[in-house]
């Protein structure tokens, strides 16, 4: 793992897009966190940003490779993490910005790779080999076809959130903000809004 504060109060993206090329060679890092500590965006503002670090990102690995292999993304995934995001308890998928909250504004970078290697561990991803001479046909359509990981842990963390209860885990977060607001102001620095 591998983090870079980028102490610019502007949303540049080449500095961004510098510093994201920085950890995808480095070949033993595979999550990196980009921290913004002095960006004053708003959380949507955020995601637009990271996504033009993304496509600058893909737009530099492309231009560095043969015509012939130019296809794809980068060699890296991104995620927005910011301190702003409300519970939503609706559904799986609509709680990971809650999840996400963090001290400041971060791009997580995961390679690809290792994504890959959670992929091909995951019975649920992919294809599988079944010896029909031994298969039960009724045990086997009785049995759903699990979701994608990602959904499984989207929902594993909503259960989990709605047990400790979505305010327990507000407070929490709260904490680590109140934490940070004493650092910045032990430090001369104004923390975010």
């Amino acid at each position: 793992m591998r983090e870079a504060v980028l102490l610019s109060p502007l949303p540049e993206v080449a500095p961004a897009a510098d510093a994201v090329t920085a950890i995808a060679d480095a070949m033993d890092v595979e999550i990196g966190l980009l921290i913004f500590p002095r960006l004053r965006l708003s959380r949507g503002e955020f995601e637009r940003f990271v996504g033009l670090v993304r496509e600058e990102h893909t737009r530099r690995e492309q231009a560095a490779m043969p015509p012939e292999r130019r296809h794809g993304g980068g060699r890296l995934a991104m995620a927005a993490f910011h301190p702003d995001a409300a519970p939503d308890l609706s559904k799986p998928s609509r709680l990971v910005p809650f999840l996400r909250r963090t001290p400041d504004p971060t791009i997580q970078l995961v390679r690809l790779s290792a994504l890959d290697r959670v992929r091909a561990n995951d019975p649920a991803h992919g294809t599988g080999v079944v010896d029909l001479r031994t298969l039960d046909l009724a045990a086997f359509l009785a049995t759903p076809p699990q979701p994608p990981i990602h959904e499984r842990i989207a929902a594993h963390n909503l259960d989990t959130v709605s047990g400790l209860g979505a305010d327990a885990v507000a407070a929490l977060l709260a904490d680590i903000r109140r934490d940070r607001d004493a650092t910045y102001a032990a430090l001369g620095e104004a923390p975010p809004a």
